[in-house]
C-alpha cells in the first residue's frame, strides 16, 4: 500500500457518513403507521406505529416513540413505548424512559435512563414447558 492509498482511505467522506442518520424526523413532526428504513434513522418527533430500519436507529431527547421497533442496533435517549428488537445492541442513554420488551445482542443501560419492561439477551427465549392436562380435561377428550 503506498502513502497516496492511506490517504485517500483516511480522508473519504463516506467514513464519517456511516455514523451519521441519513434519514431524519424532526422536532415537532408527528408519524403513524408503518415506517421502513433501509438506512440510519434518527427520530427526534412523534412516531406511533411500527418502525423497521436495515441499520441503525437513534430516538433523540425530545422524541416520544410509542412503537415496536426492528432495527440493527438502537440507541435511545427519548422516550420508547414499545418492544425494540435490535439484531446487535440497545444503549439506553441519561434520560431515556423505556417501557415493553427489548431484545439483543447486548443491552447498555447508562445510569440516569428509565426502564420498565423486560430483557432479552442474546438467543430466543426459553420454551415453555409442556402443558399438563387436568382430570377434567382427560375425562372430556
Amino acid at each position: 500500500m503506498s502513502l497516496k492509498d492511506l490517504r485517500t482511505r483516511v480522508i473519504r467522506p463516506e467514513a464519517d457518513e456511516a455514523e451519521r442518520p441519513v434519514s431524519f424526523i424532526s422536532e415537532g413532526c408527528e408519524l403513524s403507521g408503518t415506517l421502513e428504513f433501509r438506512e440510519n434513522v434518527r427520530i427526534d418527533g412523534h412516531v406511533e406505529g411500527e418502525i423497521i430500519a436495515d441499520k441503525d436507529v437513534e430516538v433523540g431527547p425530545p422524541a416520544s416513540v410509542h412503537a415496536s421497533l426492528r432495527c440493527s442496533s438502537a440507541v435511545i435517549r427519548g422516550e420508547v413505548r414499545g418492544d425494540i428488537d435490535a439484531a446487535r445492541r440497545i444503549t439506553f442513554h441519561k434520560g431515556a424512559q423505556v417501557h415493553g420488551e427489548m431484545k439483543a445482542s447486548a443491552i447498555v443501560i447508562e445510569e440516569g435512563a428509565q426502564f420498565r419492561g423486560t430483557i432479552v439477551i442474546g438467543g430466543e427465549p426459553a420454551a415453555l414447558p409442556p402443558r399438563v392436562s387436568t382430570v377434567d380435561e382427560a375425562e372430556a377428550g
